[in-house]
């Protein structure tokens, strides 16, 4: 990966800067209309790219420099969500958890390039839709990587419009989103993405807040309602005996149902559940005390079984699709 880059490097360098013309290696390194007629002049037909060549005059050395300064500048307030614009970086932030890294090219060409703060923050924000959208219906991530390289090639002082009319066209229908958000498994690497989810529904849950402080604590976590494993004596000891308090083939559908949504919430502290043929009941005991509406909310089911993970995720899914809306 780092030689892919040095040399990725050296090229633009090389094409770029006018003093590399001096340089030995600047032979090596061809010219593009040299390409072009070698391509014209053989009888085959190349494949097409989508993504679109954007054709950069040559600058001095000085420039050069100043020119990647920047970028890596605008590069690291995104990745490190710290622009000095509160919305912004909680824009940035969000993307993070949702595992949105092919969006940054795109969002450094606004950045870098004298897109406004208020553009940029609507771009942001039809973002987080539509990636989260994509990746939940496990859209093809090519796809979407060569839709943001085309969007590189819109002017960053009015990007709205085409980027939302861009999303659009690959963004998936309510009723996809719907389905897919109640069926989707959050896994153990995709646990900030269940937890960027949970936030936004708490969230909404509350009322016209932008912030929840509660939300922003280390001590809350991802719970597991029904916990990530149910076999061992360890587990048993630990959550109390959810192999018999689930029924017959409990064992066998527990992979199913662990990581979708309907069995996830949030809590902050300790759950001391401890050996018990109501398991769900000693939870409801802490969940009482929780300020998370989301937690708060299960205390009101008397069981929580597969047919109530399967419901509640469905519940969820319908606030989903109001949350993070088709373009």
């Amino acid at each position: 990966m780092t030689s892919e880059v040095i040399a990725e490097f050296k090229g633009l360098f090389m094409t770029q800067v006018k003093e590399a013309e001096s340089l030995p290696e600047h032979g090596h390194y061809s010219d593009p209309d040299d390409d072009q007629d070698e391509e014209s002049a053989t009888p085959e037909i190349a494949e097409v790219d989508a993504t679109p060549t954007i054709a950069l005059q040559k600058i001095g050395f000085n420039d050069f420099v100043s020119r990647l300064t920047l970028c890596a500048e605008v590069y690291g307030d995104l990745v490190f969500a710290r622009t000095k614009d509160k919305r912004i970086d909680r824009h940035l932030r969000n993307l993070q958890m949702i595992k949105a890294v092919q969006t940054y090219g795109f969002l450094m060409h606004l950045r870098s390039n004298g897109c406004s703060d208020k553009d940029f923050r609507e771009i942001l924000k039809l973002t987080e839709s539509f990636v989260l959208r994509r990746h939940v219906c496990r859209e093809r991530s090519n796809d979407t990587e060569a839709l943001f390289a085309r969007l590189c090639a819109n002017s960053p002082k009015s990007p709205v419009k085409p980027t939302e009319a861009a999303y659009r066209e690959l963004c998936p229908t309510d009723e996809k989103f719907r389905s897919d958000f109640a069926d989707a498994h959050f896994s153990a690497n995709l646990i900030d993405r269940a937890r960027y989810c949970l936030e936004k529904i708490e969230m909404s849950k509350h009322g016209a807040h932008d912030e929840l402080q509660v939300l922003g604590s280390d001590d809350v976590h991802v719970e597991h309602i029904m916990p990530q494993k149910i076999k061992t004596k360890k587990a048993k000891d630990e959550f109390g005996d959810w192999v018999s308090y689930l029924g017959t083939n409990s064992e066998s559908a527990h992979s199913r149902y662990v990581d979708r949504i309907g069995n996830l919430t949030l809590f902050a502290g300790p759950l001391n559940i401890g050996a018990s043929n109501n398991p769900f009941g000693r939870k409801k005991s802490a969940y009482k005390d929780s300020a998370i509406k989301l937690t708060q909310d299960l205390v009101k089911l008397s069981n929580f079984k597969f047919s109530n993970i399967d419901a509640r995720s469905k519940s969820l899914s319908e606030i989903a699709v109001l949350l993070w809306p088709r373009p």
